[in-house]
């Protein structure tokens, strides 16, 4: 992974745990409040109506654009070099390169075996008795 993105994450869960820690603190602060008995300020409910409608051709005009773009994307992404593991994560592809050899090895066990029995069945018959000269 580049060190670029490595260091976005990081500072992106930096924030995250600093937001959540702040939260804490707050529920915190309002719980020892209700048990003090202080007084809660008035929590105000936005209204379910926004004051202005959206601007809908400019909201077709975007959708029209993302139609428009969505067929190239889906082509490039299937003509598209399937990376590294071929598509697949690494953890699967190391579980499908242990499979296959599991069963070389398994393979190979049995052309053994195979040849072993060949070889004890050949040596069990009689060989016939050569005429004497």
């Amino acid at each position: 992974m580049p060190l670029a993105r490595i260091i976005r994450l990081r500072s992106s869960a930096v924030s995250l745990n600093r937001e959540a820690h702040r939260s804490r603190q707050k529920l915190q602060e309002m719980q020892r409040d209700r048990q003090a008995g202080i007084a809660q300020p008035e929590v105000e409910i936005p209204d379910s109506q926004p004051d202005a409608p959206p601007d809908r051709p400019a909201v077709e005009k975007a959708i029209a654009l993302i139609e428009t773009a969505r067929d190239p994307i889906r082509s490039a992404d299937k003509n598209k070099n399937r990376g590294k593991y071929g598509g697949l994560t690494w953890s699967q592809a190391y579980q499908k390169r242990l499979a296959v050899q599991s069963m070389a090895k398994t393979a190979k066990r049995r052309q053994a075996e195979h040849a072993a029995r060949a070889g004890e069945q050949i040596a069990a018959t009689p060989m016939e008795a050569a005429p004497a000269a």
